[in-house]
């Protein structure tokens, strides 16, 4: 895997089954770390640099160059099976909506979403939760401070065999509950997952 830049990184994907085309992004980035798929399937990470916040066609694929060749991506496997998304947050009620958003937007058809409140200062992060006007969104106060504490609350308020958790101030893929539900049922013995943050 490549090192991370010390320089202004725009952080994206690159699927190679799309056709190729050249990057453009805000100019004050230096590189692009991207996130290299096959019809969405991870495959790997590069990261490329940028002029003028610009990578060609061409360079981008001189950088997955190295990769193994897309036709030897198997499909990651998905399922249905009910997931409960948990997510702790304190005090950041934009980066939430953004988060709910993502989580929402997921193409699982058994998801729901337990949003726990560490220790707020006001009834912001409740308000978020009301807009957005999902019944599969609960939202939980916990008195106590810390991301362990919150993720702990979580467990226990969910309904579901399998529990993801991600950060506020995170956009999941479309596929990710069902893609973290393939996996346990791909194997009974499984005990947890985890995949590329970037």
């Amino acid at each position: 895997m490549a090192t991370t830049p010390d320089v202004p990184t725009w952080v994206g994907e690159l699927d190679r089954l799309a056709p190729a085309r050249d990057l453009e992004v805000d100019p004050r980035f230096a590189a692009a770390r991207l996130l290299v798929t096959v019809g969405g399937t991870p495959q790997g990470q590069v990261t490329v640099p940028l002029s003028g916040g610009r990578a060609t066609a061409a360079e981008l694929a001189l950088a997955v160059g190295g990769l193994p060749a897309a036709d030897t991506v198997a499909a990651a496997p998905s399922a249905t099976d009910p997931v409960t998304v948990v997510v702790a947050t304190r005090n950041r009620p934009e980066s939430l909506a953004r988060c709910l958003r993502a989580v929402l937007a997921s193409d699982h058809p058994a998801l729901s979403v337990v949003v726990v409140d560490n220790d707020p200062d006001d009834e912001r992060t409740e308000l978020v939760v009301r807009a957005a006007g999902s019944d599969r969104v609960r939202y939980v106060r916990e008195p106590r401070r810390g991301a362990s504490i919150g993720r702990n609350r979580g467990l226990t308020e969910a309904r579901t065999e399998i529990v993801a958790f991600t950060d506020d101030d995170t956009e999941v893929d479309p596929a990710w509950a069902s893609r973290i539900a393939g996996a346990f049922a791909a194997d009974p013995e499984l005990a947890c997952v985890s995949g590329p943050v970037l």
